[in-house]
């Protein structure tokens, strides 16, 4: 009895040292882990709007402050942030957007550029998945991500139809896919009544 008392004491302190070490570890590296996923973020929307050298917030969200004017002084708020490129001459250089579609290994997040005038896509970026490696993770090879490229918003985006898929990973391809096109349609009528569409 006395040998068991002492092996709960013994693993409860183990227990209790090592909770707080990763606390402690989890409090340190917080702002570096947020501050990468800033810069990647950036990155993302950049690399699917190739036009843009830089970009501004215009919809930060249900979360966020201000959100897309509709005119009369009302506004209206996105469910994710939107984010419109700007060029070199201060100019928009189309819209980029967080599209979020479950896999077979979890969610998947997808940076989507977008260029409102032809209402056709820029390009497309996996920016996290779960997918198993060799075959779902195919998902963020240029081959497949390169098809979306130019591919109009009124298009059906379903795989074996209008998308390709990645053999043995059709989860993974239709989750993308899907993604895009549900995320276009609930951007749509912000952007309409943001006036990016007229």
């Amino acid at each position: 009895m006395h040998e068991t008392l002492k092996l709960i004491i013994v693993l409860g302190l183990i227990a209790t040292i090592s909770g707080g070490v990763l606390a402690y570890v989890h409090q340190t590296m917080s702002p570096a882990i947020e501050e990468n996923k800033r810069i990647a973020l950036g990155e993302a929307i950049l690399e699917v709007l190739p036009a843009a050298s830089t970009y501004e917030v215009l919809s930060p969200g249900p979360n966020g402050g201000e959100t897309l004017p509709v005119g009369g002084g009302t506004q209206i708020t996105s469910e994710q942030p939107i984010y419109q490129g700007v060029d070199v001459n201060s100019e928009p250089a189309g819209i980029a957007f967080v599209a979020e579609g479950n896999g077979f290994g979890g969610s998947i997040q997808v940076m989507v550029g977008l260029d409102p005038t032809s209402r056709k896509l820029v390009g497309i970026k996996v920016l996290d998945h779960l997918e198993t490696p060799g075959l779902g993770a195919r998902i963020t090879e240029p081959i497949f991500e390169g098809q979306f490229t130019n591919k109009s918003i009124d298009d059906a985006y379903v795989a074996k139809e209008d998308v390709d898929i990645i053999t043995g990973a059709t989860i993974s391809s239709r989750a993308v896919a899907s993604s895009i096109k549900n995320t276009l349609v609930q951007i749509e009528p912000i952007l309409r009544a943001g006036g990016v569409w007229e």
